[in-house]
């Protein structure tokens, strides 16, 4: 009978197909932190890389909205990625793919509300002290109660 492999020993090996995959994730994942650090604010937030095919950049952007944001923004990203060519390699044309489902994905993953700073605790709480309305003065002093 056959054991089972171990997957660290399968990760391991330098000539295993998975370790070759996890390789190429890595590499796509570090490319595409390059390119989102090139786009305009707010695109990165609505784009992703999808893959480089030879000469040609594929971005994944989650509506048709931002699909032609982006695409004004080509020429400059194009001039961009020239500078950055010990990075990528030369891309002379970029193609966009729309995929809604992928900004769904996304959002899933990033719920976590980010904590409130003591600055802005205590921006709400002089704002709730200056409100007579009793309902908002309470909503406020207790999102002010959430700062770390």
């Amino acid at each position: 009978m056959k054991l089972p492999k171990q997957i660290n020993k399968l990760l391991q090996r330098k000539n295993s197909r998975i370790a070759s995959l996890i390789t190429q994730a890595r590499k796509l994942e570090f490319l595409n932190n390059k390119l989102l650090d090139l786009l305009p604010l707010p695109l990165p937030q609505h784009c992703h890389l999808a893959k480089i095919d030879k000469h040609t950049l594929v971005i994944v952007v989650d509506s048709p909205i931002w699909s032609a944001r982006l695409r004004y923004s080509i020429p400059d990203l194009l001039a961009k990625l020239k500078h950055q060519s010990h990075y990528f390699i030369p891309i002379k044309n970029i193609e966009i793919k729309v995929n809604p489902k992928w900004h769904t994905q996304a959002q899933t993953q990033n719920l976590r509300p980010r904590p409130i700073s003591q600055k802005t605790a205590q921006c709400l709480k002089d704002t709730a002290n200056a409100i007579e309305n009793n309902a908002i003065k309470n909503a406020l002093l207790k999102m002010a109660a959430k700062a770390k």
